[in-house]
């Protein structure tokens, strides 16, 4: 209960900063997710609510997901994560240098954790990319020791024909400890906005697939994730 209430105070947190500064574009949306081939999980489904916003003073990414597996397992994770704008200069293939600073939490069947992490992030320009950053952390984690990470999110768009389609996600690699291994996480999406064929012209509707790579999930030596997702999407 103490770690939801850091995560509500850490929303709102950043919320509030919002209301003080300029936004300069915003995106909300609910996803919903299928698979049957989770690591440790089996077959589950996951409701996932996601802000992310562009404002003066950096941006701002936040999401709750809800999982329900098929072997009772269910759990309530989220993440908030501001990067405050150090520098506008570009020089090479760098944009703009922030502070970068993310909040985690979960609660699950068989415990729960709040990770806090501190670090520092940059824009970069990639050919075709509407947006690719790296963000380097120091993990500081209630239930095992420390580590490092790097995480890395990128989205592609291009048309095929009349499809608008996104290619986007992240990676995240992590140190290891004495009480965890090594583990990274790659977990793209592939969705096509397929609203404009219903009528919607305010609102975005996508379709699409998720894959998930976890090699030493939950930094568990030896357990390897690679499983699919049908993925439905809408941004309001």
């Amino acid at each position: 209960m103490k770690s939801l209430k850091a995560l509500s105070f850490a929303a709102a947190a950043a919320v509030s900063v919002n209301a003080q500064a300029e936004q300069f574009w915003a995106d909300n949306s609910f996803t919903l997710l299928y698979g049957n081939d989770y690591e440790l999980m089996g077959e589950a489904t996951t409701l996932t609510i996601e802000h992310v916003s562009g404002h003066s003073w950096g941006d701002l990414f936040l999401f709750v997901d809800r999982h329900e597996a098929e072997n009772d397992f269910s759990e309530i994770y989220g993440e908030v994560s501001p990067r405050f704008k150090l520098s506008e200069a570009t020089f090479g293939p760098v944009n703009n240098v922030y502070a970068a600073y993310t909040y985690e939490y979960n609660n699950h069947t068989f415990g729960g954790q709040s990770n806090h992490l501190y670090g520092a992030g940059v824009d970069l320009k990639v050919p075709g990319a509407a947006f690719f950053q790296a963000n380097v952390y120091y993990a500081d984690n209630s239930e095992t020791s420390s580590d490092e990470q790097l995480t890395i999110v990128y989205g592609f768009p291009f048309k095929t024909g009349s499809v608008e389609w996104m290619f986007d996600g992240y990676a995240d690699f992590s140190t290891g400890q004495a009480d965890h291994a090594a583990d990274s996480h790659i977990n793209p999406q592939l969705r096509a906005n397929v609203g404009k064929f219903f009528g919607m012209e305010k609102s975005k509707l996508e379709l699409g697939v998720e894959y998930s790579y976890w090699n030493n999930k939950f930094g568990i030596k030896g357990v390897e994730e690679s499983a699919f997702s049908a993925l439905i999407k809408y941004h309001l």
